[in-house]
């Protein structure tokens, strides 16, 4: 009997042991096992719409992963003793002593004691945050669908997905189902823990896709690690003072004798300021003041140029802040920093924690000499291009420069450009990841976070095409662009992380069986990338000389061996679905990069010598132009054009000549709305259809002199000369002569430019380069087309065709 009492304590102890086994075990907490759980998710009844989400995504996430259902709810039972996820601060969290005192925004806090596991954060709850401008309006920032936004604190989220990565190995390494690992899990348990965790950078915004257009985006935004408490807006501006132009001319830039309300001195249109007027500085003052009034919760405010500033107001106080000396990347610096910092001075004696923010760029990208030290309320933006660190003097300088900003300013920023998937270098395998690492290893603790612009065309929004969808809505193209940014965002939290283990996981997790091929492509793909001095961006000192385009890095031979490394990885995956989908997803995208080589062979023409002087009158009937070779246009990515156009050369003693036939079925609606020479303010030349001519002189250093000519269909002319680094010249003019002629269903222009004024002495076998545009917006959107291709920047001298001299004469017998 004592056997059989000692037999069932014993099978009671077991019964005990076997049921508390998911309560505790070595130490550890078991929330899953066999697909089984008594385990229960518990938050807020008033919880923030993010705490919500996180319950939703915790929840989700473990079914697909242990098969375990867990419920959600907002109350736990008296008496209960099974395990209680705690998310997000409540009652409960503080009766066990959880708390979010020590967190910083985005933050958050993991805690598993007793039967308690608790995960919280700050957490912003309020209405949506969203700027003034681009990128930080509401469509660009907030997905209203899932009550979700790039800025606010989102600490219990960030430590929901940090819990799924760590206890249950998930990874989001791209938008959709596609991009997400999930491995399957027998029991989850989790250790006896209490740990913080916050971001090493407090800003971190990547702006790849609108989020009211994107669930997807907008979920892997945050999934990855994305975010920031508020937008820090730092630019464009100047325009919002267009309220005043009637009221108060003076406030703006003398240009030319005129007030610039447009875009006399700015690209980008909206108009430029006198910075020196000091009413200018006053009245920003006030408008800041009365938009921090109504918008308390905001802590940033822009106040910045328009982008694309060449000139600054030509009074003499204004033209007296320019300092040449400090190079093209800070002649302006003084003049707009000085003035920046008088604004922050005056909104600081009633808001002294709130900021003004403006980007440091172009002119104004170095920091100025004039200050000692900037107000405390005010942050900058300094616009770099890490993925160009190969070149080592850039970074150099880049480094050096922020190293001055942060002995002036309190509040640094840096502005990246990850735009490497926009035409022509859509389909690239472009990675930096060590660059990325490198670079973030070093800003730790001397930058408060990054603005990282990554928007993508796509092709139809790209070439212009009408019906084109949203131009920047959706993460296009992902199976070339997320690995960048997946490891920003991973070293956004924590910048000493060791980026090949990080690679190491992602081959092995995200590619299976093809891990290894997989790797040799990417490691390609890298070293061709850190081999080469490349910047598809010109910002501070970098001409445009110095940028590459994607023929410039990507040989014959390395495209060769890259298709290699993905057709043996397709072999190797195509039996197991999810691999294989992934690496068709990247190889589909590279079929993209091989046919734009495909098309990346610079055309040459031969041009005939006139025997006669042409008449420029627009009427194509010289018979030169029945007898010379056309010079046909497609469009700019090697298609044909949508519309088509043919274009001749001809040349005497004097001049080179140009003759376009334009076909054209609305001719009735042609832009022609500029009617003065180097129209440059809206309507400017470059909104009107016209024809567009670039010459470089000397085939062999292209970017030294490079004379550029706009004729739009009226005949009027825009031309100006570009110089080494020198910034373009709008002040140069040729004796260019033009002439068109409106037809039915065609408009007809012929030009004469003298060699004398392009320095070139004409004869036999001479050499230039050229290249010929049509710019065409008759009922619709810009539609341009080449005859050398892939020139999506139209100033791109390495791309340019080759024209040689003949003195093979053609006939000029007028043909009636």
């Amino acid at each position: 009997m004592r056997n059989y009492r000692f037999v069932y304590d014993i099978v009671l102890t077991i019964i005990f042991f076997v049921s508390s086994v998911q309560i505790s075990f070595a130490s550890k907490l078991i929330i899953a096992r066999n697909g089984i759980s008594d385990a229960k998710i518990v938050v807020d009844q008033n919880a923030p719409s993010s705490v919500q989400l996180a319950a939703s995504e915790l929840k989700y996430y473990i079914e697909k992963s242990t098969g375990a259902s867990l419920p959600i709810c907002n109350e736990i039972e008296p008496g209960n003793k099974s395990i209680t996820i705690l998310l997000g601060v409540s009652s409960y969290t503080q009766a066990a002593n959880i708390s979010t005192s020590s967190l910083k925004d985005d933050g958050f806090k993991i805690v598993c004691k007793n039967n308690i596991l608790g995960i919280i954060g700050k957490d912003y709850n309020g209405p949506p945050i969203y700027g003034l401008c681009n990128p930080w309006q509401y469509n660009e920032v907030y997905n209203p669908h899932l009550k979700l936004g790039a800025f606010g604190s989102t600490g219990t989220l960030n430590g929901v997905y940090h819990f799924l990565e760590k206890y249950l190995g998930i990874r989001w390494y791209m938008p959709d189902e596609i991009g997400t690992v999930i491995p399957k899990t027998n029991v989850l348990k989790i250790p006896l823990i209490n740990y913080t965790i916050c971001p090493d950078f407090e800003y971190r915004y990547a702006w790849f896709c609108n989020f009211a257009d994107s669930n997807e985006g907008a979920m892997w935004y945050k999934r990855a690690g994305f975010g920031a408490a508020c937008p820090v807006q730092a630019m464009h501006s100047f325009e919002q003072f267009l309220k005043y132009k009637d009221s108060h001319p003076e406030y703006f830039a003398l240009i030319d004798g005129q007030r610039d309300f447009s875009n006399l001195s700015v690209i980008m249109g909206g108009g430029n300021l006198c910075l020196s007027n000091p009413s200018v500085a006053e009245q920003w003052a006030e408008d800041i003041i009365k938009y921090f009034d109504e918008n308390p919760s905001h802590s940033y405010f822009p106040l910045a140029p328009g982008d694309g500033m060449k000139r600054i107001c030509e009074c003499q106080r204004c033209q007296s802040q320019i300092d040449p000396n400090m190079g093209i990347d800070g002649k302006f610096s003084n003049y707009i920093w000085s003035f920046i910092n008088k604004v922050a001075e005056k909104l600081a004696k009633k808001y002294p924690e709130k900021k003004v923010c403006c980007i440091a760029y172009e002119g104004y990208n170095a920091p100025p000499t004039s200050i000692e030290k900037l107000s405390l309320n005010v942050a900058v933006f300094v616009c770099k291009v890490r993925a160009a660190y190969s070149d080592e003097q850039y970074k150099k300088l880049m480094n050096e420069k922020l190293s001055k900003w942060r002995t002036i300013a309190s509040n640094v920023y840096t502005w990246e450009y990850y735009l490497y998937s926009d035409p022509p270098w859509k389909g690239f395998p472009i990675n930096f990841a060590h660059n990325i690492s490198q670079d973030l290893e070093s800003l730790k603790g001397r930058i408060k976070g990054e603005f990282i612009q990554a928007e993508i065309m796509t092709d139809s929004a790209a070439m212009g095409t009408n019906n084109a969808p949203a131009a920047f809505s959706r993460f296009y193209y992902s199976g070339m662009r997320h690995l960048n940014l997946y490891v920003t965002a991973k070293l956004y939290w924590n910048a000493n992380l060791d980026v090949d283990e990080l690679l190491a996981e992602y081959y092995e997790k995200f590619y299976g069986p093809a891990a290894d091929q997989m790797k040799n492509f990417w490691t390609k793909s890298e070293q061709i990338w850190m081999s080469h001095k490349h910047h598809s961006l010109p910002i501070g000192e970098i001409g445009a000389d110095t940028i590459a385009l994607p023929f410039d890095i990507f040989t014959a031979e390395d495209m060769k061996t890259l298709t290699e490394h993905l057709e043996q990885a397709r072999q190797l995956s195509k039996t197991q679905p999810i691999y294989s989908k992934r690496i068709e997803l990247v190889s589909s995208e590279f079929e993209i990069a091989k046919k734009t080589i495909s098309k990346a062979s610079i055309p040459s023409s031969s041009c005939s010598k006139a025997s006669a002087p042409i008449k420029i009158d627009g009427v194509l009937d010289e018979g030169i132009w029945n007898t010379s070779s056309a010079l046909n246009l497609r469009a700019i990515n090697g298609d044909k054009a949508s519309y088509q156009t043919e274009a001749y050369t001809a040349w005497d003693s004097n001049n080179i000549y140009f003759a376009f036939k334009n076909t054209e079925p609305n001719i009735s609606k042609l832009n022609s709305y500029a009617t003065k020479r180097d129209q440059n303010y809206s309507p400017a030349m470059w909104e009107d259809d016209s024809v567009e001519i670039f010459i470089s002189p000397d085939p062999n250093n292209r970017s030294n002199l490079c004379y550029q000519f706009i004729i739009n269909t009226k005949g009027v002319v825009w031309d100006g000369v570009y110089g080494g680094h020198k910034e373009f010249d709008l002040a140069w003019n040729s004796d260019i002569k033009s002439a068109t002629l409106i037809g039915r269903a065609e408009w007809t222009l012929e030009v004469s430019i003298p060699f004398k004024d392009l320095g070139i002495a004409p004869a036999q076998d001479k050499t230039f380069a050229v290249n010929i545009y049509r710019n065409r917006y008759a009922d619709q959107g810009l539609v341009d087309s080449a005859w050398s291709l892939l020139c999506y920047n139209h100033y791109s001298p390495s791309r340019f065709g080759l024209i040689t001299l003949s003195n093979e004469s053609r006939g000029n017998n007028v043909q009636r």
